[in-house]
């Protein structure tokens, strides 16, 4: 039965023999290769190559013909070559033409390299640069081989000669001194004819520009990449490739036991190249970094002619297709955009850099295929604004920046859930899974991170969330918002898309920040005086404002510098707002920026000449090219803010990025600088009033429809929350310690003084957690002296009252709260900490922060007590300034201090 099986085998090699295909395929590839010589030039191979796919149909298929026929020939050659050995052939061959069969593996892999690398685009220059390298790094004679076989990089007219001539002659030599025959029988020609036209039908290969993120040679070529990969140098590769030559010849002078051996290795080897092909193909991404197991990572750069429909099809003379960098991109054939822009210029560019697709199409189906309509999202910036030609780098920061991780947002919820211990954990919003504090994040607060997709045209506006690279950078011009409101009610279903494009460009406005920042610290709303009140407690007194969030407002005194025209961009720097590539925690930690950056008796300075990259190309963009300007450092480091100065009557003058103000920038009081103010933050004594938020209830219903924000979908059972009172005043002052262990007091608001009900029974868990705020409603003039010392709220007590009772030679202080006491921890309701409480135990978001301490809350009110008597501006309160122990130590025998 075997042997009837294997002579059955035999029979249909015989009648189907691989090496026939094999020359048959060879044959087509010549011939089919010839008309391509005629129009081919090879000074500007990619560009021809992209004007044939875009204007000629016929010549397209020819090319397909050629590509087609020469993937075929060099996989039948390598079915023959095994052949060979499974039925020990090598024998009936004289030596001198088993070495030109062993010589002529190592010129068919040159001849069809030599073919990918003639196509002239990054993926040839790529595989182009490897194999020059392998050759030069033979010792010796490396230069010589190397220009000898590849010529360089400059032109590829070596490379070419050999393609179509040396090469190809050589190995026409070789199989027919092999074969013996110089044509294959009719029927195995017409069968590779057929395999080969009904593949150049159905798939057109497509060449890849520098716009691609995903760059990698040809399927035979992607092990090699693998291999040299892990190697240090490539004189090993180069000596292990001459010893497999040897060794294949060599299988034909030895016995069958070293035979076997031989074939074992070289089984061995095939299956490793196979792996190493494997994990190259699937797991390699973008700039061939490994990742996990992906489709996306082939990167099968082929269009399915199948699909085309001819109806849509534009025919173009030669000299009207457009071209964008050597290549002829066909969108911009149908597509006249204005508006954009010169930053994304399409007649720079192109359509292709952004939006993908083939843009070496004229069929309107077929252009079309892998489009982004929306580009910019995360989730295709590494093929769109991030990809290897625009802007990889900034790409790679984004992701790690804290406005794509959330990580203090995640990590602060699980504290509150009592999920984690250390509140600095670093997490990624998009990693979260589904325990009870990642399901309330789900629910109410995963939205405002720039990983969140924006999937609908339009403007930024203050309903926005997310949307990557668009969440700052896109803008609509009237014409645009005009054009795009025609396509969505009328056009759209006629197929044609607006003509006036949205801009990407600098023009960051506050609208930009508005949607993220304009919830939990309300960064946004403060920024510009708005404080949020609930809707039972409009007053038709004041001004309010409502929001597209249904959300209403109150009108306040507004920071100063927004009322001076200050926009969020000109204080925060680009490397600040887009990260700076490491990961942290909090959002302190990747600021960058100091108020004594710009109010200071010693402003640090940096020249043009000093800045980074990325500020000298903020500064083009903007048409701030000054060489002789000089720019404000941000803190001791070489980072610059983007703004250009004016010098005029020894003041310095700012000017804003969008509106264009002068505005001087003012040394702060001497008052500022004396001792007991020194450990004191700018905002500890300049902001004007912070949002209060207390006694909110969070709770589980499971009975009730959610959204989850993550994964886009309704679910059963939600997380909500009811508010409870607001408030303006005073921050709270507190603690920060830096990691050099100096102390700071700056301002605190409440982070969550809330009940969480998780929905079994009535039990419920209450936290009291205070977080470090930048409320943003700075203020020129700062407090009065009164407003912290004799303030219960600054001290972190709560809102209320000192009563001061006089006794014999003391006063003793008493706090009397205006608000109800909770009665799970027996604090007012807006308490940080309990008066006088020395125990008690307190929560905060941070590990480095704390509320004052007793001492520091013992010297805070002594200064009250004397403030009852003596102004903040009297003589004795001046010098406490200098030296609060030595004055004390001098008060008149009238003077009484408070009893501890």
């Amino acid at each position: 039965m075997i042997d009837i099986n294997k002579k059955g085998i035999d029979k249909l090699i015989q009648k189907f023999h691989f090496g026939e295909l094999a020359t048959s395929t060879f044959y087509i590839s010549i011939i089919s290769g010839i008309p391509l010589l005629l129009i081919f030039d090879i000074n500007n191979p990619f560009k021809t190559i992209s004007l044939i796919l875009v204007s000629d149909y016929l010549l397209t298929f020819l090319r397909n013909i050629h590509y087609w026929s020469s993937q075929y020939f060099l996989i039948f050659s390598l079915l023959h070559l095994f052949d060979h050995i499974s039925r020990k052939s090598e024998n009936k061959f004289k030596s001198k033409v088993w070495l030109h069969l062993t010589l002529s593996i190592p010129i068919l892999f040159y001849l069809i390299l030599s073919g990918f690398i003639l196509k002239g685009d990054v993926e040839s220059l790529l595989a182009f640069k490897i194999l020059r390298s392998l050759l030069q790094n033979i010792p010796y004679v490396g230069e010589e081989l190397s220009y000898l076989i590849m010529g360089n990089e400059t032109n590829f007219h070596i490379i070419y000669f050999h393609h179509i001539a040396t090469a190809s002659i050589i190995l026409l030599f070789f199989i027919l001194e092999h074969s013996k025959l110089f044509f294959p029988r009719s029927p195995i020609f017409l069968i590779s004819l057929v395999i080969i036209v009904i593949t150049s039908f159905l798939l057109t290969p497509l060449p890849v520009d520098e716009y691609s993120s995903i760059i990698k040679g040809p399927w035979y070529f992607i092990g090699l990449q693998e291999i040299l990969h892990y190697l240090k140098t490539p004189n090993f590769l180069n000596l292990f490739i001459l010893f497999c030559l040897i060794v294949f010849y060599l299988i034909k002078f030895v016995n069958e036991y070293f035979r076997k051996l031989i074939i074992l290795f070289f089984s061995l080897l095939l299956m490793l190249y196979l792996v190493s092909s494997f994990v190259g193909m699937f797991f390699r991404g973008s700039n061939w970094e490994l990742t996990s197991l992906s489709l996306k990572n082939l990167n099968l750069n082929y269009e399915l002619n199948k699909f085309i429909n001819k109806s849509e099809e534009v025919y173009l003379e030669t000299d009207e297709i457009k071209f964008i960098h050597n290549r002829a991109e066909g969108c911009l054939n149908c597509h006249i955009i204005e508006g954009i822009g010169s930053y994304h210029n399409p007649d720079s560019i192109g359509c292709f850099s952004c939006h993908r697709g083939n843009p070496f199409s004229l069929n309107k189906r077929a252009a079309h295929v892998n489009l982004i309509k929306i580009p910019g999202n995360l989730s295709n910036a590494k093929f769109t604004c991030g990809n290897s030609n625009c802007h990889p780098d900034i790409l790679y920061r984004v992701n790690n920046s804290i406005m794509t991780t959330m990580s203090g947002v995640v990590s602060t919820d699980k504290i509150v859930f009592d999920e984690i211990s250390n509140p600095d954990s670093l997490f990624r919003i998009n990693d979260i899974k589904h325990s009870m504090a990642e399901n309330h994040l789900r629910n109410l607060c995963a939205s405002c991170h720039l990983s969140n997709e924006k999937n609908e045209y339009g403007n930024i506006n203050q309903l926005s969330r997310g949307g990557g690279c668009l969440a700052c950078h896109l803008n609509y011009s009237n014409k645009a918002l005009v054009d795009l409101n025609k396509y969505l009610s009328i056009q759209k279903s006629f197929g044609k898309p607006p003509k006036f494009h949205p801009s990407l460009d600098l023009n960051i406005t506050n609208d930009h920040c508005f949607g993220c920042h304009s919830r939990s610290g309300r960064i946004s709303t403060n920024y510009i005086g708005w404080s949020e009140i609930l809707t039972d407690e409009l007053d038709s007194t004041t001004t309010n404002i409502k929001r597209l969030d249904e959300r209403v407002f109150e009108i306040k005194n507004a920071d100063v510098h927004y009322k001076a025209g200050m926009d969020c961009i000109d204080c925060h720097i680009a490397l600040e707002l887009m990260g700076d590539g490491s990961l942290y925690s909090h959002k302190e930690e990747q600021i960058k920026i100091r108020c004594e950056d710009c109010h200071s008796e010693q402003i640090k300075f940096l020249h043009y000449n000093e800045l980074d990259y990325e500020t000298h190309k903020i500064l083009r963009l903007r048409n701030n090219v000054l060489h002789d300007s000089i720019f404000i450092a941000s803190g001791n480091s070489k980072l610059a803010y983007s703004n250009s100065l004016k010098f005029k009557n020894n003041k310095i003058f700012l000017i804003t990025k969008n509106t264009k103000r002068n505005l001087e920038l003012r040394q702060p009081s001497k008052k500022c600088k004396l001792p007991a103010h020194r450990n004191l933050s700018c905002q500890s004594c300049h902001t004007s009033w912070v949002t209060y938020c207390t006694d909110c209830h969070t709770y589980y219903d499971k009975n009730k429809e959610g959204f989850d924000l993550l994964g886009n979908k309704i679910t059963r059972g939600s997380w909500n929350e009811e508010a409870g009172n607001f408030h303006t005043n005073y921050p709270a002052l507190g603690v920060v310690k830096n990691k050099d262990g100096v102390e700071k007091i700056t301002t605190f608001i409440p982070g969550m003084i809330l009940k969480i009900s998780s929905g079994k029974g009535s039990q419920f868990n209450f936290k009291r957690i205070y977080a470090p705020i930048f409320s943003h409603t700075i203020t020129k003039k700062s407090r009065i002296c009164e407003s912290c010392h004799q303030n219960p709220l600054a001290l972190g007590f709560g809102k209320g009252i000192f009563d001061y009772k006089k006794t014999d030679r003391t006063i003793k202080i008493y706090f009397k709260p205006y608000n109800q006491i909770n009665p799970i921890d027996m604090l007012p309701v807006d308490a940080w900490i309990g008066y006088n409480k020395k125990s008690l135990e307190f929560l905060s978001t941070r590990k480095n922060i704390s509320p004052l301490s007793p001492a520091i809350q013992k010297k805070v009110l002594t200064v009250g007590v004397c403030l009852l008597c003596h102004r903040g501006s009297s003589n004795v309160m001046q010098k406490a300034l200098f030296d609060f122990d030595s004055t004390i130590k001098k008060i008149s025998s009238r003077c009484l201090l408070p009893e501890f």
